[in-house]
């Protein structure tokens, strides 16, 4: 009878343990399999908390269009252009305030990003980091990966 008892305890103290590490392992496998995420907003450096389009380019980094411009973030800071924009040995660029469209040109061979801000069409060309206005006399209405929208 004591044999018994002492087998049944030592059971039950196994069963414990195997549940003890069951529980561990499946809280650390979850926290393993989580996903990171990262607010961004005005206080990190977004230009406006309203973002009205977003895209990606070619290096990884995301764009963000809101009511105040364009934002860029490369995954440790935030870059805002608002207004004029200083383009190079090109000179200044004003490219609007509303940013509602943006769209990654990857099949080119030199990648850009178009967006639409105050209904003109623009570009930014990732290789050598310059903006310009692409000639649509003010009449974009709306850009996806395959066709320009206008008024007309």
């Amino acid at each position: 009878m004591l044999i018994r008892k002492s087998l049944d305890y030592i059971l039950t103290m196994i069963r414990k343990v195997y549940l003890i590490v069951f529980i561990f392992l499946a809280i650390v496998s979850l926290k393993l399999n989580a996903q990171y995420f990262h607010n961004l907003d005005v206080n990190n450096g977004l230009s406006q908390p309203s973002v009205m389009a977003i895209g990606q380019d070619t290096l990884g980094r995301m764009w963000f269009g809101t009511r105040e411009g364009l934002n860029v973030y490369d995954g440790g800071r935030i870059t805002s252009y608002k207004g004029e924009v200083d383009n190079g040995e090109n000179g200044k660029l004003w490219i609007g305030n509303s940013v509602s469209y943006i769209v990654s040109d990857n099949l080119s061979d030199r990648s850009k990003i178009f967006f639409i801000s105050d209904f003109f069409l623009y570009s930014y060309d990732v290789e050598s980091d310059l903006f310009s206005r692409i000639d649509a006399e003010g009449d974009v209405t709306a850009i996806t990966e395959y066709s320009i929208c206008t008024k007309k």
